[in-house]
């Protein structure tokens, strides 16, 4: 069950548990939780923070660029972080357990545009397929049936690379999602990042990927026309 409410200036979703999510992201704040910075961009950071023996991952987004063009997305369809601690909870219901659990969302937002998000996950040990060749190789194939999994239960990865799976105890594992569901045009984008970046052929007669593909090319075209 996931719980809405306000707080100062966030808007927070809250995976109902028994655990106070928030109030752990309120220690990260103060800096009384034990905290590393695992990553960080121009679009935001993620960092590995630990709370009463527990390990969580949380993601801090804030857009820095095609602003205009996020507002707009986000009045027609809200949020991709809101839209994800659900869609995660309802797969997870359905007994789907190949992505990490999402614990908290919370955003400030203008109107439905979030500026900025922070999203509690949870942490998943183990190596990246983009760690060694061996593992690239050896889990390539099953990335195609983890995302056939996803997109059953209306989930989409939206960025698929080696990098955002990992090889957990209990198996493959995907730690980084979109929040989008999985339409045709969904599916076809991932299963062309999984030919791109697996080799693992896909059905290119698909009326979505073909659509994808064309549309990839128009854009190219039109960057290129804009350089002249």
């Amino acid at each position: 069950m996931i719980e809405f409410f306000r707080v100062g200036d966030f808007c927070v979703l809250e995976k109902k548990d028994g655990k106070d999510y928030f109030t752990i992201l309120s220690l990260f704040f103060d800096e009384k939780v034990e905290r590393n910075l695992i990553q960080k961009g121009n679009k935001g950071e993620v960092w590995k923070i630990s709370h009463e023996g527990v390990c969580y991952a949380l993601k801090i987004n804030r857009p820095a660029n095609k602003i205009v063009g996020r507002k707009f997305k986000a009045l027609l369809k809200g949020s991709y972080f809101s839209s994800l601690i659900f869609r995660v909870d309802k797969a997870r219901n359905e007994k789907c357990f190949s992505m990490c659990d999402v614990y908290l969302v919370a955003e400030k937002k203008h109107f439905r545009f979030a500026r900025e998000s922070f999203v509690l996950m949870e942490w998943i040990d183990g190596p990246l397929l983009s760690d060694s060749e061996e593992l690239h190789n050896k889990y390539k194939n099953e990335v195609g049936v983890l995302l056939k999994n996803l997109h059953q239960h209306d989930i989409s990865s939206g960025d698929v690379h080696p990098g955002n799976f990992i090889v957990s105890s209990s198996g493959l594992k995907i730690i980084d999602l979109s929040g989008r569901g999985a339409s045709a045009i969904d599916r076809a984008k991932d299963f062309i990042g999984l030919k791109n970046k697996f080799g693992v052929e896909v059905d290119l007669d698909a009326w979505g990927v073909r659509f994808v593909l064309l549309r990839s090319k128009l854009r190219a075209f039109w960057k290129r026309a804009r350089c002249l």
